[in-house]
């Protein structure tokens, strides 16, 4: 039952990549159309979200700024490859305390270089920037969406420049966050000062990546609407 409302949630997160997956291309497969996927929390899940995800369905997992190894990440994409199944990277700095440490100014240029020496199972090659950036402890410690807003439109830039097969997801956000600066910042208040200081930041992305969980205590009901919900994507 619980795999069962997983893959659901999942798949909601899925059908709005704007008809990706109606048209990923496969290095070594025809046309596929597969809805399902899993975030695992370490890579070595991999078998068990083959299990639940199907032939060619979608892998979510995080990869850390100081663990850009590309022998240690190209074994893992390989086992990726021979399981049939399409890697979403989700990329994030490094914990440090109870903070994420704040990206450097070469991180955009090193991460494009990086990810883009491994071969992927697929030609589109999906990328999901940070996490939850209304949250002050994924940003150094504060909240900052000019900052946040600014790097992140510098990393599109250079995925872009070094190849036209990224497709580029915004991060996810919190949309149950409170206003409570410097910790957390409200989703819709902290997406309008992204769009105030880098105009047309949205329109730069390929798809949406949308947390949508219930809140509070990660607790609701199935017909719940609204933030906070499992159709908060909406």
């Amino acid at each position: 039952m619980v795999h069962k409302l997983i893959l659901r949630i999942f798949s909601i997160f899925i059908v709005i990549l704007f008809g990706l997956s109606q048209t990923v291309s496969i290095a070594r497969a025809e046309e596929v159309i597969n809805k399902f996927g899993i975030h695992i929390s370490d890579i070595d899940e991999t078998a068990k979200a083959s299990e639940l995800v199907g032939e060619w369905g979608y892998v979510t997992f995080v990869i850390n700024s100081n663990d850009r190894s590309v022998s240690k990440w190209q074994s893992r994409f390989n086992e990726l490859n021979n399981r049939k199944l399409i890697p979403i990277v989700r990329i994030a700095t490094y914990a440090n305390g109870s903070n994420w440490e704040h990206p450097v100014i070469d991180d955009p240029k090193d991460w494009a270089k990086f990810l883009n020496s491994l071969y992927w199972p697929t030609k589109k090659k999906i990328v999901v920037l940070y996490n939850e950036p209304n949250h002050g402890t994924e940003w150094g410690g504060s909240v900052d969406p000019g900052d946040f807003a600014l790097h992140i439109d510098q990393m599109i830039t250079e995925l872009k420049k070094i190849s036209p097969d990224f497709v580029v997801l915004n991060p996810g956000f919190d949309s149950s966050a409170p206003q409570q600066f410097p910790r957390y910042m409200d989703q819709v208040a902290f997406m309008d000062a992204m769009e105030t200081i880098v105009p047309g930041i949205f329109s730069k992305f390929d798809g949406w990546s949308s947390h949508s969980y219930p809140n509070p205590g990660f607790s609701g009901k199935p017909t719940d609407t609204g933030r906070g919900t499992v159709s908060g994507y909406k």
